[in-house]
């Protein structure tokens, strides 16, 4: 999801960086070269730049679509602390002086305290549920616990909705005719 919308972002014409902050199981880095399951393509990430083991320019992998994108890498004992460090904080300072759009790609939110404490480098946090996995009650605890930290919630977004089946559910207070016009304006 934080790749698509980044690709969004960039096309319209926005500097736009995508930064893998899920420093327990990245996934960026197998979008970046899907031949590499773990991502261990990967040279350099965000961790390397805190650290100082890679400069910010090395790291940055710029896509077909003009998005920038911050990996990150395995090899962290700690990512909480990672996290939460004043090298953190200044690279996110820096990051914001270059780009638009800066989208922080994180761990599920219920599993670690990792992505509670990366909201705090988001202006704005986005819950992704996915559709038919995701329990209702998860996520009324997800956005809780996004609640008791103050991080403010844009919104939540469904997530992998097979529209052929949603149609036939007829959920909410959309009437049903509804759904005919969708099967005539997309097809079957």
């Amino acid at each position: 999801m934080a790749m698509a919308f980044g690709r969004l972002n960039a096309l319209s014409g926005k500097r736009t960086l995508v930064v893998d902050l899920d420093l327990r199981k990245p996934s960026i880095g197998r979008m970046i070269d899907p031949a590499d399951e773990k991502g261990r393509n990967v040279k350099a990430g965000v961790l390397q730049v805190l650290t100082g083991g890679a400069a910010l320019e090395h790291a940055i992998v710029r896509d077909a679509s003009g998005m920038h994108i911050l990996p990150a890498t395995l090899g962290v004992k700690n990512p909480t602390d990672a996290i939460v460090s004043e090298q953190m904080r200044r690279l996110f300072g820096r990051l914001r002086e270059v780009y638009d759009v800066i989208i922080v790609d994180s761990s599920p939110i219920l599993l670690v305290a990792d992505a509670k404490l990366a909201t705090r480098l988001a202006d704005t946090t986005v819950l992704i549920v996915k559709w038919e996995e995701t329990a209702r009650e998860a996520a009324q605890q997800a956005l809780q616990a996004l609640r008791s930290i103050e991080a403010r919630v844009a919104g939540v977004v469904l997530s992998q909705v097979d529209m052929s089946r949603y149609q036939t559910y007829g959920y909410g207070a959309v009437p049903y005719y509804y759904y005919g016009a969708y099967r005539q304006y997309y097809g079957e």
